[in-house]
């Protein structure tokens, strides 16, 4: 495999969580909860593309392959939950 495929490759891997990772600070800042967001919006595409590539990480190792539907919930669930957590929403 030469340098442009393993870039492809890598690009695609990883494209889920980069996806997940902008969709959903855009989403939530449309809603009230948003608005009062600690983080800037660059910061919290960050951090939640950090968390995302970890669970698609793991989920590749764990089940020695790529593309299983349990990652990408895992991803899923993993991100919304970061995204909670950096709100701070179990205050309101």
């Amino acid at each position: 495999m030469g340098v442009f495929g393993l870039i492809n490759h890598l690009f695609n891997f990883l494209l889920p969580a980069l996806a997940l990772a902008m969709l959903l600070p855009l989403c939530v800042r449309w809603t009230s909860m948003g608005r009062g967001a600690a983080l800037g919006l660059v910061s919290n595409m960050l951090v939640l593309t950090v968390v995302n590539a970890a669970v698609l990480l793991v989920g590749l190792v764990w089940f020695e392959r790529d593309g299983k539907m349990l990652t990408y919930l895992a991803m899923a669930v993993a991100g919304a939950s970061t995204q909670w957590m950096l709100l701070k929403a179990w205050r309101t």
